[in-house]
């Protein structure tokens, strides 16, 4: 609920956290009924100013017991209100677009000019593993 309240500030070019997206707009623990949904059409509405509505994200939980799996789907940023998701769910947006490489970073950090796809293929690689 904080980065819809305080309008944090986020470049969609970069992966995108955010926790416990089914308690948006609660104002407390409840088990009597389920969460309200409305919470999550908000946060797709303020998103899809960044996003497209076919842009694919991923609810994650994280297993709740060492032999269980985590359970991860995916879905366009528009069927998030519809998708399955409980107090513990996370939201993970992977980024929209891609952004320019900093050669003078490069030359800094001592990585050739001449090889900046290998800087891209492997922060590729490692957001490919938090999907």
């Amino acid at each position: 609920m904080d980065f819809l309240v305080h309008h944090r500030c986020y470049d969609p070019n970069v992966p995108l956290i955010l926790w416990q997206i089914a308690v948006i707009g609660e104002m407390g623990y409840r088990t009597d009924r389920p969460y309200s949904r409305s919470g999550l059409e908000v946060l797709v509405d303020v998103l899809q100013e960044e996003y497209s509505a076919d842009h694919d994200v991923v609810v994650y939980e994280a297993a709740q017991i060492p032999v269980c799996d985590p359970v991860m789907t995916h879905v366009p940023l528009a069927k998030l209100p519809d998708a399955p998701v409980t107090g513990i769910s996370t939201l993970y947006l992977p980024p929209a677009g891609k952004t320019a490489v900093d050669r003078s970073m490069l030359e800094r950090l001592g990585i050739s000019r001449d090889k900046p796809e290998q800087v891209a293929k492997a922060a590729v690689k490692v957001g490919q593993a938090a999907t």
